[in-house]
């Protein structure tokens, strides 16, 4: 085991840094639903598809 993975500042660094990154990816994920659902609910959409849905 190194002296840097001991380190609990380093740990908790890494923790973060793990976290941030789930949630960039989680809000990210959101962003592009909306932006799908937007395409999808459209006065253009096919009422035979959209029916399941209702």
């Amino acid at each position: 085991m190194s002296a840097k993975a001991s380190n609990p500042l380093s740990v908790l660094k890494t923790h973060l840094r793990a976290a941030a990154a789930a949630a960039a990816l989680l809000l990210a994920t959101g962003a592009h639903a909306a932006d799908l659902n937007a395409l999808i609910w459209c006065d253009h959409a096919d009422p035979a598809l959209l029916q399941p849905f209702e």
